[in-house]
């Protein structure tokens, strides 16, 4: 907190206690700073403040700031650190939650993130703006970009989805993460920024017959294919696979993917494609192969087994090569067979526990 303060002072001056500004002033002169300074370290120290500050005063700093972390956007575009706090500025004052130091409290609960979203997106090019920011080097500004679209979906998520799409590659932009090489934190083992990137596809895809299409036409699909098989090459090797927390949340995203391309209320002739080329792909054997593995956690295996149902839903073909799926049992067994068997005995032993037994019986 006193290196906050001792930042604010050398930005601000050091005001006598008794004419502290308050904190619409003091973002007030941070925001004038910022437009109209000619000194980019004058403009990185005010963006730096505006930051620290918009958290507290989302509010102040959105109303007041909104053009001017906007214009940074154009101006200031080559200089990584400004971008990047401009970036997560925005970040903060879009936020759909509640930050606990927020002043105003009372006016923030008001979808204020959203209120601020559509200030953003009025100028369509500002978001196309964002989404070349994908295409950085720099980890902060690629990562900021994305949650900052993520937001921005969150509360506006047709038009966002609308902009996206008539961007030049916008689509293209968001997969190519994925496969970065210069990419520190990648792949279904990587970090916040694969789910970042992967929530802002489903947010995409959900509903978005235009958006779905260009996926399957992109061959998109396909790239997922090596992303679960991973789980069974590792598996193979006798090696365990540590299920930790980051890692149930992308393979979560990456099964949300899948399904928003096969939703049952989703164009029949679009699902019907998608899932003839999730099988001439290997993807749903990759989905069935997890179904078999050992020590995948309950709720990645719910969320399997839905996947599966929807990609063999209404499909004669996909429905055949379940049934000669087999289970790496001794002796093999059919996988629909193993699957009925560990639902019935979780079934049976959650109603064991439940101590609800029926009349006269006794455990």
């Amino acid at each position: 907190m006193e290196y906050l303060k001792s930042g604010l002072k050398s930005v601000l001056g050091a005001p006598s206690p008794e004419n502290s500004p308050s904190g619409a002033e003091t973002v007030e002169r941070l925001v004038d700073r910022l437009s109209s300074s000619t000194l980019l370290g004058d403009r990185r120290d005010a963006c730096r403040a505006l930051k620290a500050l918009s958290r507290t005063y989302r509010i102040e700093v959105g109303v007041q700031g909104m053009d001017a972390l906007k214009q940074i956007l154009y101006i200031d575009k080559t200089d990584y650190e400004i971008l990047g706090l401009s970036l997560d500025t925005l970040c903060n004052i879009t936020n759909p939650e509640i930050f606990d130091e927020e002043v105003d409290k009372q006016e923030s609960k008001h979808s204020i993130g959203e209120q601020f979203t559509e200030i953003f997106i009025k100028k369509q090019d500002t978001v196309s703006q964002v989404l070349k920011f994908l295409e950085e080097f720099d980890f902060r500004v690629r990562w900021s970009a994305l949650k900052l679209l993520s937001n921005l979906l969150l509360h506006k998520s047709k038009d966002i989805q609308e902009i996206i799409l008539e961007s030049p590659m916008g689509i293209s932009k968001l997969m190519d993460l994925l496969g970065d090489s210069r990419e520190v934190i990648r792949g279904i083992e990587g970090g916040i920024v694969v789910e970042d990137c992967l929530l802002l596809m489903v947010n995409l895809l959900r509903g978005n017959y235009s958006n779905q299409y260009f996926f399957k036409e992109g061959n998109y699909i396909q790239r997922l294919t090596p992303m679960f098989q991973s789980f069974t090459k590792v598996n193979e090797n006798k090696v365990h696979v540590l299920w930790n927390s980051q890692k149930v949340s992308n393979v979560h995203c990456m099964i949300q993917v899948i399904r928003a391309l096969v939703v049952p209320n989703g164009s029949a002739q679009l699902v019907t494609d998608c899932q003839k080329i999730m099988k001439n792909c290997h993807l749903l054997q990759a989905l069935c192969d997890i179904l078999m593995i050992i020590g995948v956690p309950t709720d990645i295996l719910a969320e399997t087994i839905c996947s599966v149902a929807e990609v063999i839903r209404g499909n004669a073909g996909n429905q055949e090569f379940l049934a000669y799926v087999m289970a790496p049992s001794i002796p093999p067994r059919s996988a629909i067979v193993v699957l009925l068997m560990s639902m019935g005995n979780y079934y049976a032993e959650a109603y064991l526990h439940s101590n609800n037994f029926p009349t006269g019986f006794q455990p």
